[in-house]
């Protein structure tokens, strides 16, 4: 069974006027909301074959803060495309995987992240998936087991296992 993991970046800063989008920095309470989902990632023993991750600042900067409390080496692989990406474009990308990964983390941006994970739930994961239609705030993990090769990933075929806010990991 592969398992495809959807993180959303961590709290970013407010948009600077005169600044880019894509520039935008984490704030302090990002930087430790991505460090306690790296625990939690580190504490499950969840390794990953594949990450592929937006280039925008803030995805960076998530990345590094999950990396130190994780403690395994990450990788990614970052895609332009993944940057503000709709859903139709996420899902062609992880239908594009080759070889044998069977654990990727997906990194990027709401709305598209969102979306793609209501999109792939399957019927009977309506619980967590209307937790997820609540809010997918700044931070949060998605857990989706998928059965079959990336090539084969269609809409409500994967059973949403886990969903996982940093709010959650504080309490």
């Amino acid at each position: 069974m592969r398992r495809l993991f959807v993180l959303r970046h961590a709290k970013a800063s407010q948009h600077d006027p005169g600044g880019r989008d894509f520039d935008r920095p984490l704030t302090d309470p990002g930087r430790a909301a991505a460090a306690s989902i790296g625990e939690f990632l580190k504490d499950r023993d969840f390794v990953f074959d594949l990450v592929l991750a937006s280039p925008a600042a803030r995805v960076r900067q998530t990345i590094a803060c999950l990396a130190e409390t994780y403690e395994r080496p990450i990788e990614p692989d970052f895609r332009e495309a993944i940057y503000n990406a709709s859903t139709p474009t996420l899902l062609e990308l992880l239908r594009s995987i080759e070889g044998e990964a069977e654990n990727v983390l997906l990194v990027g941006h709401n709305p598209g992240l969102q979306e793609l994970v209501l999109q792939l739930a399957d019927a009977g994961s309506y619980a967590l998936a209307l937790e997820v239609s609540g809010s997918f705030s700044t931070g949060a993990l998605a857990r989706l087991d998928v059965p079959g090769n990336w090539a084969g990933l269609r809409s409500g075929l994967c059973p949403l296992v886990e969903f996982i806010r940093p709010r959650d990991l504080a309490s």
